[in-house]
This record gives C-alpha cells, sequence and structure tokens, in this order.
C-alpha cells in the first residue's frame, strides 16, 4: 500500500481469532485502519465478507479520515500508565478514560526511551472513530539543572504515604505531588509535613498546576 500509493480492501469472513473483525459485531477493528492510515496514508477496507457489497459505503471511512486534521485541543500533560515497545503504543492517564497513543503519534526524539510513569505532554484528537486518542506525544523533560530560574520553594503542607501523594503550599491552590516526581533516588518516606522543599511546576490532564520534580531544600 506504501509502495503502490494505494488503499486495499481485504474481504474476510474470519471471526475466530478476532484478529480482524470483532465477534460480537463483525465490525472491523479500527487501530488496524489507523495504524495502516499512519503508516501508509492509505485506507485499508476490512469488510464482512458475508455482507452484500451492495450495502457497503465508502463515503464515512473518507470522511473520517479528512477528519484526522481537525484542530487539535489544548496541549495537555500526564503521565504513561503502560507501554508495549514491540507493538509500538501505549496509554496516558487521564481521569475519564487513559488515552491511547501510537508511535506515529510520538514527537519525541525516541519512542523506545519511553518508560511507564514518564511525564509527557499531548495534545488530544480523534481517531477514526471519533474516539479520544493522544496525539504529538512528547517526554517532558524537568531538570534543576537545566531550568534552575523556575525553581520554587515551598514546604509540604500535607502527605498521605500509603497513596504516595502530597501537597506543597502554594498559591492560589496548594500543589499536588506524587512520590514519581522526586528527584533522582529520593525516598518518599523521608518526606513530612512542614518540610521544606524546592520544586518545578507543570501542569496535568486537566491544564492544573502540579509538582513535577520535588526535592529537599538545599
Amino acid at each position: 500500500m506504501k509502495c503502490n500509493n494505494k488503499s486495499c480492501i481485504l474481504l474476510t469472513r474470519d471471526v475466530t481469532k478476532g484478529d480482524w473483525l470483532q465477534k460480537e459485531n463483525r465490525n472491523p477493528y479500527n487501530h488496524y485502519i489507523e495504524n495502516t492510515f499512519f503508516a501508509t496514508k492509505n485506507i485499508l477496507y476490512i469488510i464482512d465478507a458475508e455482507k452484500s457489497l451492495e450495502t457497503i459505503s465508502f463515503e464515512n471511512i473518507h470522511k473520517e479520515i479528512e477528519e484526522l486534521n481537525i484542530e487539535e485541543l489544548l496541549d495537555r500533560e500526564s503521565s504513561i500508565v503502560t507501554i508495549d515497545k514491540k507493538r509500538g503504543f501505549g496509554f496516558i492517564y487521564s481521569k475519564k478514560e487513559n488515552l491511547y497513543f501510537n508511535i506515529s503519534d510520538f514527537t519525541g526524539s525516541d519512542f523506545d526511551e519511553l518508560e511507564k510513569d514518564d511525564i509527557v505532554k499531548y495534545a488530544e484528537g480523534t481517531n477514526l472513530s471519533g474516539e479520544i486518542i493522544a496525539k504529538n506525544v512528547k517526554k517532558s523533560r524537568y531538570s534543576f539543572v537545566s531550568d534552575p530560574s523556575k525553581i520554587q520553594c515551598s514546604k509540604i503542607s500535607w502527605i498521605d504515604y500509603e497513596r504516595g501523594i502530597g501537597f506543597i503550599l502554594y498559591q492560589p491552590e496548594n500543589l499536588y505531588f506524587h512520590q514519581s516526581s522526586l528527584d533522582a533516588e529520593l525516598d518518599f518516606k523521608d518526606f513530612k509535613i512542614g518540610d521544606a522543599v524546592e520544586f518545578l511546576t507543570g501542569k496535568n490532564a486537566d491544564g492544573e498546576a502540579i509538582a513535577r520534580l520535588v526535592r529537599m531544600k538545599l
């Protein structure tokens, strides 16, 4: 499809393995269509061979492909909850539903550098089914060394060791931080209420300010 710059039709009756058609409704798996489009810029039509070709319309598929370039939502930031480097996809934490992203949606230097709990910036877009997914994914790199002018100081106002979360005194609203946001090899249990800390701020998936890198005040 890529070499010949042509779209293709896959006619199948196979639902036994669930590779192409879903067993429940015999509709195609959208991620095959989506990934093929990203890789080839052409459309893979997966069609149930038990349906009459006269009843199949390609109009909606063409429309959905055109709508891939809709204006993206504001940049967001969150953490990776799972990643499959061999298969080239992952999921980013979101309160409503974790967001899928593909290696083709990653704009950083190397997809293989990503790890679980890494913080990434992204924009929300849609796939071929109109579902919200993460686009333009890029690893966020916070550093006290490279960003010394952005270092802020305050004190821990609340901490929950079991959940691995805490809050830092901040205006107009205290800053949330997670144990995965600690600098280097610091132990979350060494922090306590009232401790002076230094931190860098970022944003969560809702655009709210949070502490993205935290250490004891030097």
